[in-house]
């Protein structure tokens, strides 16, 4: 199959994403265990970067990832705690 065959459908489902690719495999993206709408997004993009083979390797000079991060205005529950990691490094041409 050549690249400009590639394709797949997504479609949203209740605790996740069904994603059909162009020769009719289903694949199911979902969060079983915490109803948890922003995992099951982070897993439907993980798995479109895998199927265009889109992630790269450690050692090319960019790749791509997804980041999953606090919101700006989110207040810490009682027994949680935030910490600051930055997993970003930029080239500067």
């Amino acid at each position: 199959m050549k690249k400009s065959d590639w394709g797949v459908e997504i479609v949203r489902i209740d605790n996740g994403f069904l994603i059909k690719d162009n020769e009719g495999k289903i694949t199911v993206v979902e969060d079983k265990d915490n109803d948890d709408e922003s995992l099951a997004g982070e897993k439907l993009l993980w798995e479109i970067i895998n199927f265009f083979n889109l992630e790269g390797s450690r050692y090319d000079k960019k790749r791509l990832s997804v980041v999953s991060m606090v919101g700006d205005k989110y207040t810490p529950k009682e027994g949680e705690r935030l910490i600051n990691k930055s997993y970003q490094q930029l080239i500067i041409e």
